[in-house]
């Protein structure tokens, strides 16, 4: 977009433009963090995993302007255009989005402001992809779960093979939580998708099934996973100081099981003492000295 280029030359700004006209108003001071997101975002696109060495630097430049309305406005759109320009830059800029907002609520209100902008405007698959990467990496927020949504219904209605891609691709990263809150509207769009099928290319056909598939087994998740995530998030964890014991079912055993187990069947190994046990009970693969250590562990035991 040659911004920088723009700021520097008045007679060349748009004069309904007035983000612009007021930086110059303002004088050049935000020349120089603006031309580190201009290198910042070239770099990404190319380097994706230096982000972390080039974000430091570029933060540290541009949080004095936190309060300044024009530049987080000018900030916003440039990473915004950027993305939807630059599809290889999406999942740093949404990176760079969740730094900058989690200290500046300008930049959180700008950006949010510009998605909802953009959705009424047109529909546009890279949009949705974006909104798709915020969703998830803002912590699935409500707003852009909306924004998704109404993103998702807006590109299928058109139904063109790169619209189709991007809904099944959007579908695949985000459609378990998008069911959780939003089940009828996931309803809808599997509706759509499934009357665009017929008219798709033989790879969209595919990958229509296999979302399709996906949620049929619960998007991926089982019973256990759930419970298994749902336990780690409890407040009150069992503290162990031996080893942790997990049952058949994959869940870590509670302190009432370790008590009925200890009262029930502590002397369970006894049956399997070499008395009790003859040649057809061994492993076949188990050595004479493998029996004799086992045996022997087994008397430690009891």
């Amino acid at each position: 977009q040659d911004r920088i280029r723009r700021c520097r030359e008045p007679q060349n700004l748009d004069t309904n433009d007035d983000i612009f006209s007021d930086m110059l108003e303002d004088g050049y001071e935000e020349d120089e963090p603006l031309q580190q997101l201009e290198e910042l975002m070239s770099n990404l696109i190319v380097n994706p995993g230096d982000f972390d060495d080039l974000l430091d630097a570029f933060i540290n430049t541009m949080t004095p302007f936190y309060e300044d309305y024009n530049f987080i406005r000018y900030i916003a759109e440039s990473i915004f255009e950027k993305v939807l320009n630059e599809p290889n830059f999406r999942y740093s800029a949404v990176r760079l989005c969740v730094v900058i907002q989690a200290d500046c609520a300008l930049f959180r209100s700008t950006l949010c402001s510009l998605c909802e902008k953009k959705l009424k405007e047109n529909h546009d698959y890279n949009f949705t992809l974006l909104l798709a990467e915020l969703y998830v990496q803002l912590n699935y927020n409500i707003i852009y779960c909306n924004l998704l949504i109404h993103s998702l219904s807006g590109i299928l209605s058109n139904g063109d093979g790169n619209n189709v891609k991007a809904a099944c691709q959007v579908l695949k990263l985000t459609g378990a939580a998008l069911e959780g809150s939003h089940k009828s509207d996931i309803d809808d769009i599997f509706r759509k998708l499934i009357s665009l099928k017929e008219k798709q290319a033989l790879s969209i056909k595919n990958l229509i099934d296999s979302v399709i598939k996906l949620r049929e087994s619960n998007w991926g998740q089982t019973e256990n996973n759930i419970n298994l995530i749902n336990s780690s998030n409890q407040d009150n964890q069992v503290i162990h100081d031996g080893p942790i014991l997990y049952g058949p079912d994959g869940q870590e055993l509670t302190e009432e099981e370790h008590e009925f187990l200890n009262d029930n069947c502590s002397s369970q190994s006894d049956i399997y003492s070499d008395e009790m046990c003859g040649d057809d009970c061994w492993d076949p693969e188990m050595t004479e000295e493998m029996r004799a250590c086992y045996s022997e562990f087994i008397k430690l035991n009891n």
